[in-house]
């Protein structure tokens, strides 16, 4: 279900404004991204403008149940500068969801701790930025009676509740920047330059990318390529005299009939690796020409967000301040045709946004003749 923002919620700030006195707790999940802090900036402004408290919480969700997280006062003094700054102030953690692997009676110690601590630091509501993961912690949270809102955040742009995270258009910059960074020296030597880019099972990143950075070959996880395809568009580009090619491959993306190359951490994790090697081996193979494959990693997560990315951020954050004071919980902000709205945690539990076969930057993709591996 929907909620759009309405004159009735502004009528119900104003009536409410000065009758209570919110305390709000921010904290980041998930991997770190471009805009965090621009978020946790204008969470703060927007937040005094009303009158509401707020306070930060380290370390994710792990600040609320550890004995010893630190929840500290948040004020616009603190906060000035750091939208320029990548990662967050407020740190983050991934490591996982306490109601997956803990016992019942574990678990149930650990919304416990997590109620305590909200009530000991006079927290009302607590907002949650973060991708799929956090926001199904979140969800969990909030099924258990803690008020939470959610604001949709990661580069992979891969949350069901909205069309836009924080982070995604940055990452997007970044990829499409190293592309045409790479098509010089792929021009120069006469090579197929293959770049892979974030995206373990939704390809947005490469997609977006690959059409910004004018790649030949796009390969997503949602369509696992044919070697020989690809093999043809290299082929074809050097028969009418282009002897170079560039191709943005999502690390999640497979040939068909292969397995996702997998490989295990020294800690004993298991983390995807090495789709533009295998991609680079099966076109070497086909073609017996020489691949060259860059892995952009991280730093697509890093530094300051693009001025699309700081916009964003802004616009989730006052909306979410807006919608708290007016008495509201329990949803995470989305974005769908430019109008913010509310969604309910239990309508996006668990899912993904993938690329669906009718995704108009596919039709992009194919009008412009990009070679997709199909």
């Amino acid at each position: 279900m929907y909620i759009y923002s309405s004159h009735l919620i502004q009528y119900s700030i104003e009536m409410n404004k000065n009758k209570t006195n919110k305390t709000i707790g921010i904290l980041t999940g998930g991997g770190d991204c471009p805009g965090l802090n621009a978020a946790i900036r204008s969470l703060v402004k927007c937040s005094e403008q009303l009158g509401i408290h707020v306070k930060g919480v380290k370390k994710s969700f792990n600040g609320l149940w550890d004995e010893d997280g630190e929840i500290f006062d948040l004020t616009s003094k603190q906060v000035d500068d750091i939208q320029f700054d990548g990662g967050t102030i407020l740190q983050t953690c991934n490591s996982g969801s306490p109601f997956h692997k803990n016992s019942k009676q574990d678990q149930n110690k650990i919304i416990e701790a997590v109620k305590n601590k909200l009530k000991k630091h006079n927290i009302d509501v607590l907002v949650v930025i973060g991708g799929d993961g956090t926001q199904t912690i979140a969800a969990e949270f909030n099924q258990v009676g803690v008020p939470i809102v959610g604001i949709p955040k990661t580069i992979d742009n891969d949350l069901e509740a909205t069309e836009l995270t924080i982070g995604f258009q940055t990452a997007v910059q970044i990829a499409a920047d190293s592309l045409h960074r790479l098509q010089a020296s792929a021009e120069s030597h006469e090579r197929v330059m293959i770049l892979e880019v974030m995206g373990r099972d939704s390809g947005h990143i490469a997609l977006h990318a690959g059409i910004a950075g004018y790649a030949h070959g796009i390969l997503v996880p949602e369509i696992p390529y044919d070697p020989s395809i690809v093999a043809k568009m290299i082929d074809d580009r050097r028969k009418s005299g282009k002897h170079f090619s560039t191709i943005v491959i999502a690390e999640g993306a497979f040939a068909k009939e292969h397995k996702r190359t997998m490989f295990q951490t020294a800690s004993g994790d298991k983390v995807l690796r090495g789709a533009s090697h295998e991609l680079a081996q099966l076109l070497h193979e086909e073609t017996g020409l020489k691949m060259r494959s860059t892995i952009l990693g991280y730093i697509q997560r890093g530094g300051a967000p693009c001025i699309q990315d700081a916009i964003l951020a802004n616009r989730y954050a006052s909306e979410a301040i807006e919608r708290i004071a007016a008495g509201r919980h329990g949803f995470i902000v989305s974005m769908t045709d430019d109008m913010m709205r509310e969604i309910r945690f239990d309508e996006i539990k668990g899912k993904r946004r993938k690329i669906g076969p009718k995704d108009p930057y596919l039709k992009v993709a194919r009008a412009h003749g990009i070679c997709l591996g199909e």
